[in-house]
């Protein structure tokens, strides 16, 4: 039975014929690839359009002419390819260059417009100096005589509040009494000395927890603020000799009807900078510590050591005192066009002539008598010998001592 199923499956309906089915299909295998050789030859032949070797050659040789054709087309578009890709490459360098010089020239637009701004800004300035310019070659009067008198006076009642007030604060360490040696002391308050004399020095030391000492401690500070006060003025005005030939320079520009204000400008700030080296504002700082460190010595000469307990409070009276006195000192300096007023200040051993100066009253001490030690404050005259228009007080070595005594 397993035999007939398996013949059945081949095809094989009767085992009597089986060697004739099996001839039959054997026959059948071996035809099925002839005939598709047959197939694909006949295919490549084109369908039997070819029936013989020369057409099939012919075919061949026309294919591989297009072939060719296709080639040399597609290596022409491979050359124009890389041709593009050298011209896309070229395009890109310039490109990145464009782009550096875009970069560059957009750094020195920046440049350039900084350098605007500062010109700009010169422009203004330079525009505000001529407007100022004009305005003070132009003017018909000066400051006059009457309102620096008053700035005068205001200046001096400041230098007099200020060392009052420093002159009375706390003096609970005025009992410091700390174990140093006469070189020492007089190491510390060698400034006081040269500013004042030795024996003021003493009278200084001595005062201490006397009922008359925050007076004498004021009329020290008064002589070192105004002493201060008339170096800043005396360093930035410009002298007579300087003013004086500034005022033949502008007669003759005045007269000439030239437009010249800006050589005349330069002229007066020319003046105004007699020290070139230092700036106005340089100049104040420096006179400002000066004044501070002098006023810390002066305290420390009377006892009072402990600094930082008014240290504030002293800057600030400095502060009050300078920025007064600056105003007086630029005034004086701009004033070259009638250069006649002049700030005079009292030095330990000067004479001065009848009416020049007044007595720093003390109480209970009316004399008159013994050697000027200094200014407790300025005095105001007219150039080269011309009269006082404001009397400077003067600190005497005889009024003092006989205080202390």
């Amino acid at each position: 039975m397993r035999l007939k199923r398996d013949m059945k499956s081949l095809g094989i309906a009767n085992p009597q014929n089986s060697e004739e089915d099996v001839a039959r299909l054997t026959r059948k295998r071996r035809s099925k690839p002839s005939r598709q050789k047959a197939s694909a030859k006949k295919q490549l032949l084109g369908e039997g359009e070819f029936h013989d070797k020369a057409a099939y050659e012919q075919k061949v040789q026309g294919l591989e002419t297009e072939l060719q054709a296709e080639r040399q087309r597609v290596k022409k578009l491979s050359k124009e390819l890389n041709k593009r890709e050298i011209d896309i490459k070229r395009l890109q360098t310039d490109h990145n260059e464009e782009k550096r010089y875009c970069a560059a020239l957009l750094s020195q637009l920046g440049a350039l417009q900084r350098d605007y701004s500062i010109a700009r800004l010169h422009h203004q300035q330079r525009a505000r100096e001529l407007h100022a310019a004009h305005k003070f070659l132009h003017e018909d009067t000066n400051q006059s005589v009457e309102g620096t008198v008053s700035l005068l006076d205001r200046l001096n009642a400041e230098i007099h509040h200020v060392s009052a007030s420093i002159s009375l604060l706390d003096y609970n360490d005025i009992q410091d009494t700390s174990q140093r040696s006469l070189a020492e002391e007089d190491e510390l308050d060698k400034d006081v000395v040269w500013m004042f004399g030795e024996t003021m020095s003493r009278v200084l030391r001595k005062s201490r927890g006397s009922q008359h000492a925050p007076f004498i401690l004021q009329c020290f500070l008064q002589g070192v603020a105004s002493r201060h006060c008339y170096y800043l003025i005396e360093q930035w005005a410009p002298d007579f000799e300087i003013s004086q030939m500034l005022c033949e320079t502008y007669n003759r520009m005045k007269t000439s009807n030239l437009p010249l204000v800006v050589e005349r400008w330069k002229a007066l700030t020319k003046a105004q900078t007699k020290y070139p080296t230092q700036t106005h504002t340089a100049l104040i700082a420096d006179i400002r510590i000066s004044l501070l460190e002098m006023i810390r010595k002066v305290l420390h000469t009377t006892g009072r050591r402990n600094w930082q307990t008014y240290s504030s409070y002293v800057e600030k009276c400095a502060e009050n005192v300078l920025n007064l006195a600056s105003r007086l000192d630029t005034l004086l300096g701009k004033d070259v066009s009638n250069p006649t007023l002049k700030v005079f200040c009292a030095i330990g051993g000067d004479s001065f002539a009848e009416g020049t100066m007044e007595d720093t009253c003390f109480p209970e001490n009316k004399t008159h008598v013994g050697d000027v030690v200094g200014s407790t404050d300025l005095g105001l005259c007219v150039q080269d010998g011309g009269p006082v228009l404001r009397k400077a007080r003067v600190l005497r070595l005889s009024s003092v001592i006989r205080v202390v005594e």
